[in-house]
């Protein structure tokens, strides 16, 4: 049963200092007493969120404890960007924690094989350093996953961020990701969701210096009953800065997809470019998207754009692939592939991940 003493003894099994005890033991309070979020968005747009916190099974926790998370950085930053929500208190509550530091001038590629039941990774990147992580967000017997990264990035560094998650289609998963962006530094996103019965996935960076930029890329692929609720943000709070949001999915049987993007531009801001845009390929008459984009934009002197498509295979496309030969069904993966080649060549994708792409379309 999950409660404050269940908390006390996990912290205590992992030798883990008072501090980052009394944080867990604050995040579960707020979990407690926070409402549960609405997926309610205007009058039509509603997602079905119907896991029951009564019914959380809560899995062995692991006991080990790593060296760097009791550090004085670990410490300083702990959480400092986490949203504070119910989703992310209940991850901050009980997460294992991984503590990734690039140094001055380092250059480090990182696999992260996120199979916890609950993650908090932290990241901070000294400047001019590069990071290159891959993070695999695997199935396991859970009925829920909870997952937070946050990222501190220092001026002149670059940090290439690709997070995939194909999890039971039994499971409800809530992923956070989030990036305080310095002067001139870059966070590449490549967010890609394939699995959960319901998937809820927020990627914020904040722009905080001068001549920051980041890419937020996304991929959905959904089939059978699954939701999912995908949320992208930038933030510009200084001059010069630059985002590109693009979200590419598609769905089919009932699935069910809800895009939701801003863009804000800050008085501050001035001369900051800021795009943001969602495709969508509806594979059945019973498969639903939505998108909703905004921008707040509070400085003249900017360009900010925002676009949305959602509909179904051409007919003439299906038609002149038919003809030459292709079954219905050959024709309709070939052009889904060609839908999200667009994107991939944006991103330097491992092999294996294009791979379990191109099966999830079949």
């Amino acid at each position: 049963m999950l409660n404050a003493e269940f908390i006390k003894k996990l912290s205590a099994e992992r030798k883990e200092p008072a501090w980052l005890l009394h944080k867990r033991l604050e995040a579960f309070e707020r979990f407690s007493s926070l409402p549960l979020q609405s997926f309610r968005y205007g009058l039509h747009i509603m997602l079905k969120f119907d896991f029951d916190f009564e019914k959380l099974e809560i899995e062995p926790q692991p006991n080990t404890s790593d060296d760097s998370v009791i550090s004085e950085a670990f410490k300083e930053n702990y959480a400092k960007l986490v949203k504070q929500d119910k989703f992310s208190a209940l991850t901050l509550a009980l997460a294992t924690c991984k503590f990734l530091h690039a140094k001055e001038n380092e250059i480090l590629d990182i696999n992260l094989n996120q199979q916890d039941q609950f993650n908090h990774t932290l990241i901070i990147a000294e400047p001019n350093s590069q990071l290159n992580i891959i993070e695999k967000i695997k199935a396991n017997s859970s009925n829920y996953r909870g997952n937070i990264v946050e990222i501190h990035a220092a001026e002149n560094t670059e940090i290439n961020f690709i997070s995939y998650q194909r999890l039971s289609k039994e499971t409800y998963c809530v992923t956070s990701k989030v990036a305080e962006l310095q002067k001139n530094a870059k966070v590449n996103w490549l967010d890609i969701t394939l699995g959960a019965k319901f998937a809820k996935s927020d990627v914020v960076s904040l722009l905080k210096g001068k001549g920051a930029a980041t890419n937020s890329y996304g991929i959905f692929l959904g089939s059978k009953e699954q939701q999912f609720d995908l949320y992208a943000e930038a933030i510009h709070a200084a001059e010069e800065t630059k985002s590109d949001i693009l979200m590419k999915g598609a769905l089919k049987d009932k699935a069910k997809a809800l895009y939701r993007g801003l863009i804000k531009i800050e008085p501050v801001a001035a001369k900051s470019d800021g795009y943001q845009k969602e495709e969508v390929l509806l594979l059945s008459e019973d498969a639903e998207a939505d998108a909703i984009p905004n921008l707040e934009i509070k400085n003249e002197d900017v360009r900010c754009t925002h676009g949305a498509s959602i509909g179904k295979i051409d007919d003439e496309k299906l038609f002149y692939l038919m003809s030459r030969g292709l079954s219905r069904r050959e024709a309709e993966k070939l052009i889904v592939e060609g839908f999200f080649d667009s994107l991939l060549q944006k991103v330097n994708i491992q092999n294996e991940i294009k791979s379990i792409l191109l099966k999830k379309l079949k």
